[in-house]
């Protein structure tokens, strides 16, 4: 579930979690990678986040209502070899 601007603050780590292309197949898979938040400024509607460790950068308001607060986390498969 994504975030709520009002409740992000400085020192939060968000997730920016999307899909990826799986290595040099058509295959796709979800990813998941750490946003820190460095700083915040709710009346301008922007902050300085540090995504995947990377340099620091300036996202408005519409990128951090993308993010979420946990990593994604895949289903359980179903076994469609095992008899029932």
């Amino acid at each position: 579930m994504t975030v709520k601007w009002e409740t992000v603050k400085a020192g939060d780590t968000l997730w920016d979690v999307h899909s990826e292309r799986e290595g040099n197949t058509t295959l796709r898979r979800m990813g998941s990678w750490a946003v820190e938040i460095v700083s915040i400024d709710h009346e301008r509607g922007s902050a300085v986040v540090r995504w995947n460790s990377n340099e620091p950068k300036q996202w408005d308001r519409k990128l951090i209502e993308r993010l979420r607060r946990s990593p994604y986390k895949s289903r359980p498969q179903k076994d469609r070899f095992k008899p029932e």
